[in-house]
């Protein structure tokens, strides 16, 4: 039995394709035989250190005592991939679940009900209730992701930074950014956007920001502001859903969706506080490190994952 992770070919840095080769790691590391599974030959992302073991789909005839593991991306079409191989759907984002669906009442076809489904595996508590709601008769499992203390750690040297994603709902960036810009707001806070960055950037920028951004709607998880968590930036945003269970009020400042007002409100706020109350910044960066460094760890996510493939293994 070999295990193959079906991955659209894209180098831009897109933190659910990355958990698609931590997957692949993870399972070969337990003893289980896996790898990344690509369209173009010789393809493999570069934006993240990565000796994944990878293969490509005109060299790789699936077998019946395979597994093909897709993303929820996949959409209706995948019913009819590979016919007789057993799938599992990894969905890392329950609200990209019914992308290129139609609105026909009678039109049933998914990949959800089809006989070759040994299971869904997801991300986030929020998207567990979701699918669980809306397919409450097949197998849903919950994996933790792990974040990266090498990379994503506490840091309490801070730089008048604001960091954000403004590849994340980039309307409300614009709108938000240009609202704390024309109140004078920004004092001597650097706006500093994070864009086509390398896993590494991204941790270096984080570490020297005091404040992070969050925009992304909607999100499995929204793994960017929990990895800036771990790296001590006070996060203010949206938690896009997924993110709700670790975007706690204790330590960060999330914004009901859409309150454009209220967002900008809140920066203009804690950027004060940095002057003001600046132990209670330090408290609540230290506070949301440890949170989420204890919750989300690797060790965790290995834990997670193996019981998790147990189980699909186990019913097959």
């Amino acid at each position: 039995m070999r295990i193959y992770f079906y991955c659209f070919d894209n180098n831009k840095p897109v933190g659910g394709i990355r958990q698609i080769y931590r997957q692949v790691d993870i399972l070969n590391g337990l003893g289980y035989k896996a790898c990344v599974l690509h369209d173009t030959q010789g393809f493999r992302c570069s934006w993240f250190e990565n000796s994944t073991e990878i293969e490509y789909t005109p060299s790789v005839n699936l077998s019946q005592s395979d597994i093909l593991v897709a993303p929820e991306l996949v959409g209706p079409a995948f019913t009819n991939t590979a016919k007789g191989v057993r799938k599992v759907i990894f969905n890392q984002n329950c609200y990209f679940t019914f992308n290129a669906y139609s609105l026909d009442k009678n039109d049933l076809q998914n990949p959800y009900h089809h006989e070759d489904l040994l299971g869904v595996i997801t991300v986030s508590e929020d998207s567990r209730r979701y699918l669980r709601y809306v397919f409450p008769n097949i197998p849903i499992y919950r994996i933790k992701y792990g974040l990266d203390r090498d990379l994503f750690s506490h840091n309490a040297n801070k730089s008048q930074i604001i960091s954000f994603m403004p590849r994340k709902n980039p309307h409300a960036v614009t709108q938000v950014v240009n609202m704390l810009k024309f109140r004078g707001a920004l004092g001597d806070f650097e706006l500093r956007p994070i864009d086509s960055l390398t896993q590494s950037q991204v941790a270096r920028v984080m570490k020297e920001s005091m404040i992070f951004l969050s925009f992304g709607f909607p999100e499995g998880f929204g793994l960017p502001a929990a990895e800036a968590m771990a790296c001590g930036c006070v996060v203010i945003g949206f938690h896009g859903g997924g993110g709700r269970e670790f975007f706690l009020p204790e330590f960060s400042y999330p914004i009901e969706q859409e309150d454009i007002v209220g967002y900008a409100r809140t920066v203009e706020q804690v950027i004060s506080l940095f002057d003001t109350d600046p132990d209670r910044m330090r408290r609540m960066s230290s506070a949301a490190a440890d949170f989420v460094l204890r919750e989300y760890s690797r060790e965790s996510e290995v834990e997670a994952t193996a019981h998790t493939w147990d189980k699909i293994t186990s019913a097959m």
